[in-house]
Formats: structure tokens, C-alpha cells, sequence
């Protein structure tokens, strides 16, 4: 049977850098093929003081200035094309550094007096995100930068997510990130210890379920892959990916009939669910062919 599964759930990052007096917040990341750097994208809060970024070390050992903010304010946060492309060769390592004035000396400074700065969304929480639009120059290389750039989004949301549970060991959700990410980079024994932690301080957290089920039904044990997604399905009685999971541990068991009501659950709840309609009919045609040779 040519039986398709559905995937794990999507990454979402989020960058987590304290401010405090002048504190320097630093990253890195190394390109894996030959560009043109189109675009920067930067974000950050009120207690930055200056933001630069550099093209660090280029292979031959020079470096290139990128971008300079001596005095960052608020309201510069956003876009900056480059009037020419830049082109960077593959092995350059690519630099950030944020430096945060969190004192009274700062009067963009919204706390005074000032108090500890913590990651956040709001403009009262502080953030350094920075994003480059690119242009390989071999189009064969995209793919491959690509899947560069997902591993190096992944390694950042273990970070982060590992230094939310250090500070709330039950914080489920950072659990399930954390757990997620390390799914994608197979380092399993670690995703698993998250997503365990995750259903234990929240029970009732369908997402780290989700999770769970999705590994536990790639490794083929089916019985707790089963017991994963049918909590899925009892917190969440809308997850047409769960419906259609226990479908597919059932086809894998030889289990037609349980399998077609899966799968067809599925579909009610989300009609355009091609994974469920393809596996449906290849359910349909067993069930058929055991009928014609009785």
C-alpha cells in the first residue's frame, strides 16, 4: 500500500535576548551557498541602544559591514534594501549584535526606573530579531540553503524554549516547542523527555499529544501512537490530522472498517484533507477486494 502520513507541525521561532545596562546580544550564522543579500529586516524595543550587523568573517578572512545604527530608535524598525545587491560567497558568517541601554540614562527607556527586561511582544518587552532577504546565485542551490536555515531556526528555538522551562519547569508550551524542534533535528530521546514533560504539567494540551502521536507513529509503535491521538481527538474533537492519524494506524493494522471511519471523520471536518481522501480510497479498494474474493 502506498500510504501517505501527515507531517509534524510547523516551526515557529521566536528570538529571547535580556536587556540590561549596555548589555551586547550577540548571533551568528554561517551560509552554506553563494548569494545576494537584498534585504534586512530588524525589530527591537526601546531599551536598544545600537543595532549593527556585519557580514563577519567572509572565507577570506576580511569582513564586510552590512549594516550600522549607532543610535537606535523605535520607530527605525523594519526594512532596509539595499539599493545594490551584496553579494556574500558560501562559508560567511554572518553577524548580529544588539547593545541595550536599560538605565535611567536611556530616555527612550519606557521603565523608570528601570526594572529586569524579558522577551515579549509588547513594547514595554524588549526583542532583537533580524531576518535577511537572499538570493542564492546557483538557483540548484536553494534547497540546500533552505534546509540550512531551518536547521539553524531549529537549534534557536531549542535555546530559547530550554531557557523558558529552566525558568518554569511547567511551561508546557515551551515543552512542546522545544520537544518539536528537536523532533525535526531527530534528536529524539530529547523531543521525547519535552513532550512527556509538556502532557504532564498540562494534561489537557492537545498540541504536545499531537506531538507525541506524530513520533510514536513514524517509529511504527502504534499502540501509544494510538492512545496520543486519541487524547488529541477527545480535547480537540476538530483535528482532522489526529482523525486521520488513527485512520492510518488502523490501515497499518489491517483494520479496514475502523480505518474508513477515521478517515472519513477526517474528511468531515476538513473536506480538502487530500492525505485522508488518498488513503480513504485505498481503504475503499481493499475492503473491496476482500468482498469480491468472499
Amino acid at each position: 500500500m502506498d500510504l501517505c502520513t501527515y507531517g509534524a507541525m510547523k516551526i515557529q521561532i521566536a528570538t529571547c535576548l535580556l536587556g540590561l545596562a549596555l548589555l551586547p546580544a550577540c548571533s551568528t550564522t554561517q551560509t552554506t551557498a553563494q548569494h545576494q543579500t537584498l534585504e534586512q529586516r530588524l525589530t527591537s524595543k526601546y531599551a536598544a541602544a545600537d543595532a549593527s550587523t556585519v557580514a563577519g568573517e567572509l572565507p577570506d578572512g576580511t569582513t564586510k559591514d552590512l549594516l550600522l545604527i549607532k543610535d537606535w530608535d523605535f520607530n527605525w524598525q523594519g526594512d532596509y534594501r539595499y539599493a545594490k545587491p551584496v553579494a556574500l560567497p558560501k562559508g560567511t558568517t554572518l553577524s548580529m549584535r544588539f547593545t541595550y541601554d536599560n538605565s535611567s540614562e536611556n530616555v527612550r527607556n519606557p521603565n523608570q526606573p528601570p526594572k529586569r527586561v524579558r522577551y515579549g511582544l509588547q513594547t514595554t518587552d524588549e526583542m532583537a530579531e533580524l531576518w535577511f532577504q537572499v538570493l542564492p546565485r546557483n538557483p540548484s542551490e536553494r534547497n540546500l540553503l533552505g534546509a540550512d536555515f531551518a536547521k539553524h531556526l531549529a537549534h534557536l528555538t531549542i535555546d530559547y524554549n530550554e531557557f523558558m522551562v529552566k525558568e518554569n519547569p511547567n511551561d508546557f508550551e515551551a515543552h512542546t516547542r522545544a520537544g518539536r524542534a528537536q523532533l525535526f533535528l531527530q534528536q529524539f530521546p530529547q523531543a521525547v523527555a519535552h513532550l512527556q514533560a509538556a502532557v504532564r504539567a498540562n494534561p489537557k494540551y492537545d498540541r504536545a499529544w499531537y506531538e507525541l502521536g506524530f513520533f510514536y507513529l513514524s517509529i511504527e509503535r502504534l499502540s501509544e501512537a494510538q492512545q496520543a491521538f486519541e487524547q488529541v481527538v477527545r480535547l480537540n474533537p476538530d483535528d482532522y490530522q489526529a482523525e486521520g492519524s488513527l485512520g492510518t494506524i488502523f490501515m497499518k493494522r489491517g483494520d479496514m472498517s475502523r480505518a474508513e471511519a477515521h478517515f472519513k471523520a477526517a474528511l468531515r471536518i476538513n473536506p480538502q484533507d487530500a492525505i485522508a481522501r488518498r488513503n480513504l480510497s485505498i481503504v475503499m479498494g481493499a475492503k473491496s477486494g476482500l468482498y469480491n474474493k468472499q
